[in-house]
């Protein structure tokens, strides 16, 4: 499992990682900044490949090819996290 620290707080986390088929992301915190933020899956080319809003979601990343790929809230730019698709 991997989390963004962000000011000594975990906002959200994501797992299994590396995924195959779904990934889950959990926000860690209720935190009326995240309530109702885009969740933004970018291939390394920087190219949005999904985009989904919920307080805690699985992610079906089936048709995902193998390869990094980075989680960004729009509510907070610098906050990332890195998973792995088999």
């Amino acid at each position: 499992m991997i989390s963004v620290m962000t000011d000594e707080i975990i906002k959200f986390n994501v797992s299994p990682n590396p995924v195959n088929d779904i990934l889950t992301i959990n926000f860690n915190q209720w935190d009326t900044q995240l309530l109702g933020s885009d969740i933004f899956i970018i291939n390394v080319l920087g190219k949005v490949v999904k985009v989904a809003n919920e307080k805690s979601l699985q992610i079906n990343v089936e048709d995902l090819q193998s390869g990094m790929y980075f989680i960004v809230l729009n509510s907070h730019f610098g906050d990332k996290i890195t998973f792995i698709k088999n």
